[in-house]
């Protein structure tokens, strides 16, 4: 009858790395960069385990303790550049707003008014905002182009980079609203404003598209 003998001085190897230090590589490193990472620890520990289950805990725990200040500020850097880069395409998407605004809505919405006369500003307002329309569709792609990891999520891009931009550059138009300075009345200004927002986002969607359809 065979014998299940195992090697002198080698144990039975454990089922898997310590999990809180699993956890502690997870929360410095990030679930994103932290697969490769805990791959490599795992393969090593198991193979220290069979010889001396207490020398790899020590050793698994060694290597996430000290490699927590590395991850941090790695996190760190990418979050400050991803901040960068939304600060970038706002000040950006903003000026690209403001030209939009006067050099074609405006021109579009008077040149408008000229041709058909009418007696009221009204018609020309909503050719206005039908024109700033597009200024908004175009600043959305700008921020997309210029701040969207396509190694993320489509939600994540649109919550944590999108939305801040469109926050800010929206800004102005609400304190216009709240202090009814422009002339606009308040209900023309709400409508302006809800409308802008599904014009970020279709610029930002056919960035994703474009992308996603690129030949590799």
């Amino acid at each position: 009858m065979a014998k299940n003998a195992e090697s002198p001085g080698i144990n039975k190897p454990s089922s898997a790395p310590p999990s809180f230090a699993q956890k502690l590589i997870l929360l410095t490193c990030g679930k994103e960069n932290s697969a490769p990472l805990l791959g490599d620890l795992a393969e090593e520990y198991t193979r220290l385990s069979r010889f001396d289950r207490r020398k790899a805990l020590q050793w698994y725990w060694g290597q996430a303790v000290s490699s927590a200040p590395h991850n941090i500020a790695s996190r760190l850097s990418q979050n400050a550049r991803s901040i960068l880069a939304v600060i970038i395409a706002v000040a950006l998407s903003y000026a690209v707003i403001a030209i939009w605004d006067i050099f074609v809505s405006r021109n579009a919405a008077q040149q408008f008014h000229q041709w058909t006369n009418p007696a009221s500003y009204e018609p020309a307002r909503r050719v206005y905002a039908i024109v700033q329309w597009i200024g908004f569709a175009l600043a959305g792609a700008l921020v997309a182009k210029l701040t969207f990891n396509y190694e993320k999520s489509l939600r994540e891009n649109f919550l944590l980079r999108l939305a801040p931009a469109v926050l800010a550059l929206s800004t102005p138009s609400l304190f216009a609203l709240l202090g009814g300075v422009d002339g606009y009345s308040v209900t023309a200004r709400i409508i302006s404003i809800g409308l802008s927002l599904p014009a970020f986002g279709l610029g930002a969607a056919i960035i994703v598209w474009r992308n996603a359809t690129k030949p590799f």
